[in-house]
């Protein structure tokens, strides 16, 4: 009951506050730079190496960059972070659902899907409402549509595996990332 309580709490000031999304990934961008590309990289490979060590603080400032940059593993991540207030990041609800709902759109893995459907499963009803105006505010902002980033989910027949496959569609037009 106290959870619920804080929940409530919590969305009242979120339906009163300005939007929880930060960054400047709302504007249109005609082509992202080879820069933006690079350094996307990095924060991602940096990124996925800190969460799966456990090292959530390190893991953030990265998990943030890539995310905001419509990545749906680092999404995920950063939701999960947010989920499980693991590290020093004390739990919220309403960025961990903003997070895991715009990972969890258009084409993604099931376990990403599953994980929000599952988490919002835990929501009393009267609060969806409200999460999924956070959801189309992290959508507004950081889908891949907005930022440019395109994602393929491929099953790896007879491996057991599936893979998520992001990219920005603008790395074709440079040489360094054409054969990526």
């Amino acid at each position: 009951m106290k959870a619920v309580r804080i929940l409530a709490g919590t969305l009242a000031a979120f339906a009163t506050a300005a939007p929880a999304v930060a960054g400047d990934a709302r504007r249109e961008v005609e082509r992202v730079p080879a820069e933006i590309i690079r350094e996307t990289r990095g924060a991602i490979t940096m990124g996925e190496m800190h969460y799966f060590e456990e090292e959530y603080d390190q893991a953030m400032p990265h998990l943030v960059v890539a995310a905001e940059r419509g990545f749906k593993e680092a999404q995920s991540q950063l939701g999960s972070i947010y989920l499980n207030g693991l590290g020093s990041t004390e739990k919220d609800i309403v960025q961990a659902i903003g997070w895991l709902g715009v990972a969890a759109s258009g084409e993604s893995r099931p376990g990403i899907v599953e994980l929000y459907e599952n988490v919002m499963a835990t929501i009393p009803e009267q609060h969806h409402a409200t999460l999924n105006q956070v959801v189309e505010q992290f959508r507004d902002a950081y889908d891949g549509n907005r930022t440019r980033v395109r994602c393929t989910f491929n099953r790896l027949e007879g491996s057991g595996r599936d893979a998520l496959h992001c990219r920005f569609i603008d790395a074709a037009h440079y040489t360094e990332f054409s054969a990526n």
